[in-house]
């Protein structure tokens, strides 16, 4: 199965209004490719100072609390036309 990868891909495509879309996808891209760089470069270096275990326990924290704030701040877009999605973010902000 592939994981979450999808799912990421596919809620950016949805939560951002048409007229920024394109400029708000390209950021949340940057940023993905920025974090994953962060990772690798620093894995080492925190695995030689901590441990391997530890290494992957606080990756594995960041994920976990990652997870808790979407949980709250993500609303639900499952069958909702863009339009209902839209004001979703709308009301929110």
């Amino acid at each position: 199965p592939p994981g979450m990868s999808p799912i990421p891909w596919t809620v950016n495509s949805e939560i951002y209004p048409l007229s920024v879309r394109s400029l708000c996808v390209g950021i949340a891209t940057a940023t993905n490719w920025t974090v994953n760089f962060v990772v690798a470069a620093s894995f080492l270096s925190l695995e030689q100072a901590m441990g391997a275990a530890a290494t992957f326990w606080m990756y594995g924290a960041f994920a976990a609390a990652g997870l808790v704030w979407l949980w709250f701040a993500l609303p639900e877009t499952a069958n909702k036309s863009l339009e209902e999605i839209e004001k979703l973010f709308e009301r929110r902000s």
